[in-house]
């Protein structure tokens, strides 16, 4: 079988990483033949590429600007030459190929990585209606978590039921780990300082300012405790970091470190991983806790409600609201998690890319 993965931009994202995670896991436990087209530009200082996979075959369309006849007539062209069994579609390029997959009749997977209702504008979702409902034998919509499939089925339709909960590679610490370790240190107190950790986006959807305001009132009240923002505000202006950074009370203690290739560095030097999102598809971020044994703090925000257990793997407050998760915080401040080998059996049980990967193979051979 040949399996062509396709996706906008290899940017650093969460889509982007779960798809190139996908694309390796497939081409090393199957013998099927792994393509993946990336519509946009590549180049060599994309973090992302860098962790492809040899056995990936990677393809480029150098596509710039929007959307257009030229781009249509590429992707036909790749769909001629490639002659793909299945399709694996993620982000935006549902809307650039959409019209090259119906022409050449290709069975095409689409996973849903957030809220339906927020992935794009009414015009957008009503042609993807139109697509999985005018077409279900070409474009099945896959959502990445119960919370999302009530989303895809409200905006799409009551009868795309398919889930399959994403997964993440199993993460390894690098040859920065001991840098990394001793920075933290700077942050600490003492032995006893608790240090939480954030990874992603900083953006208002992230909810980055209610993580930052929380913080603030803890070490107003003498908390003993630190925090490592990683990440970055991918707008031009940045207005948004800028608006936590001086909100930011405690710079001593709460720290923005920018994107960082090293997460796993990050991680095995924290005793939670915090969560503020306004809606969540799921989290990639929150499984690669997870895989290094890391309890996830988060507010309701969707996704992560499926994947937390109470008192086992996380907490998750009852509102998003700036006092609703000091409440949080303060009860794993009381009671922490400290079972990492109870958090990594059930990551490994259920949300190893590898589970993900085959369950997607599955998939597959039933559209075929």
């Amino acid at each position: 079988m040949k399996i062509l993965h396709l996706l906008t931009s290899i940017n650093t994202g969460g889509a982007e990483k779960f798809c190139v995670d996908i694309c390796n896991t497939q081409a090393d436990i199957s013998e099927h033949k792994v393509y993946l087209c990336i519509l946009d530009d590549i180049s060599e200082e994309q973090l992302l590429l860098k962790m492809i996979s040899r056995n990936v075959n990677v393809i480029s369309l150098n596509k710039r600007g929007g959307y257009s006849l030229k781009i249509i007539y590429k992707i036909y062209k790749l769909l001629s030459e490639v002659k793909p069994n299945i399709i694996h579609l993620n982000g935006r390029a549902l809307v650039y190929t959409s019209i090259p997959i119906l022409l050449k009749r290709i069975p095409s997977i689409y996973t849903v990585h957030t809220m339906a209702h927020k992935e794009y504008n009414k015009y957008i979702r009503s042609y993807i209606k139109l697509l999985f409902n005018g077409f279900p034998a070409i474009f099945t919509p896959v959502s990445i978590s119960q919370s999302v499939s009530e989303t895809v089925k409200k905006t799409y339709g009551a009868h795309f039921e398919t889930v399959v909960y994403n997964g993440s590679s199993q993460l390894t610490t690098s040859s920065k780990s001991e840098v990394v370790a001793q920075y933290i240190n700077t942050l600490k107190k003492d032995n006893n300082t608790l240090v939480f950790l954030y990874i992603g986006r900083i953006s208002k959807e992230k909810n980055t300012l209610l993580l930052v305001k929380a913080f603030n009132e803890l070490l107003d009240n003498g908390r003993n405790v630190c925090l490592c923002i990683v990440g970055y505000d991918g707008t031009l202006k940045q207005s948004y970091l800028l608006e936590c950074k001086n909100e930011n009370k405690y710079s001593d203690k709460v720290k923005f470190v920018g994107r960082q290739e090293n997460i796993a560095d990050y991680l095995v030097c924290a005793d939670a991983f915090c969560l503020t999102s306004n809606y969540e598809g799921l989290g990639i971020a929150a499984l690669e806790a997870f895989s290094m044994g890391i309890p996830v703090l988060s507010t309701p925000s969707g996704g992560p409600s499926d994947i937390i257990i109470p008192g086992i793997n996380g907490y998750i407050s009852e509102q998003i609201t700036v006092e609703s998760y000091i409440k949080v915080l303060n009860h794993f401040i009381e009671k922490p998690l400290r079972d990492k080998d109870k958090i990594i059996k059930l990551y490994t049980e259920k949300y190893t890319m590898e589970v993900c990967a085959l369950q997607y193979l599955e998939l597959y051979e039933t559209k075929l």
